[in-house]
């Protein structure tokens, strides 16, 4: 059982003899809760922590560009500093040092915490450079009524297809197209993002229903 087609396409590259045997089945969504008011000043949240394959360089180099020119604008990074490297700790505590209050780290939160943290965000961001599986925070934040900013690789062209999102992806790596995505967010008023999320929630729950999932599990294990 594979959670994308990409993630299929590439087990069955690796493994031609495997293909007839491949299911695909998007992963469950968890509870949601209700959409929140968005934050009173333009907020990113960060959630990939120190992980060089989450794109961390790609964040930090992003973040201090939007920083140079927008004085209004927070990054709240989930978890705090834990996984860092101490390099991306440094270059973290200097931005710190530089744009007093603009950057925030979270700590630990319970999980119901974190999705309220992404429905009150302007956008969730998702720099990955690798082939993700599936893509669950670029879902869990449409669900929660909020733009994910994320890579165009792995399954997430998939989950963002036919949405709003689709059209916020950028190339892996490159941080120009991420600092534009995150402006044309920026652009947006507070009633646009709402009206945005607004859609992006419909579409992840019907698409993602977890009825429908459990349906095709059981389909597959029947076939068993």
């Amino acid at each position: 059982i594979c959670v994308s087609w990409r993630q299929a396409e590439i087990i069955s590259s690796i493994a031609p003899e495997l293909m007839h045997k491949i299911r695909v089945i998007y992963n469950p969504l968890p509870e949601i809760q209700p959409i929140e008011r968005k934050y009173e000043h333009p907020t990113f949240t960060y959630a990939g922590g120190g992980s060089y394959i989450k794109g961390v360089y790609v964040f930090i180099q992003g973040a201090l560009k939007i920083l140079k020119h927008k004085n209004n604008v927070t990054f709240l990074l989930t978890g705090g500093l834990r996984g860092f490297h101490r390099k991306h700790k440094q270059l973290i505590e200097r931005l710190n040092n530089t744009f007093v209050g603009r950057l925030k780290l979270t700590g630990f939160l319970p999980y119901d915490d974190v999705l309220k943290i992404y429905s009150k965000s302007y956008a969730v961001l998702v720099p990955s450079i690798w082939e993700e599986p599936f893509g669950y925070v670029v879902v869990e934040a449409m669900a929660m009524g909020t733009i994910p900013i994320a890579s165009r690789i792995g399954g997430i062209p998939e989950v963002v297809k036919g949405t709003y999102a689709e059209k916020m992806m950028f190339t892996p790596g490159n941080v120009d197209e991420f600092v534009s995505r995150m402006e044309n967010v920026l652009s947006l008023s507070v009633e646009q993002l709402s009206d945005i999320g607004i859609g992006l929630r419909e579409e992840t729950l019907k698409r993602f229903n977890a009825n429908h999932t459990l349906k095709k599990l059981l389909k597959v294990f029947e076939e068993c």
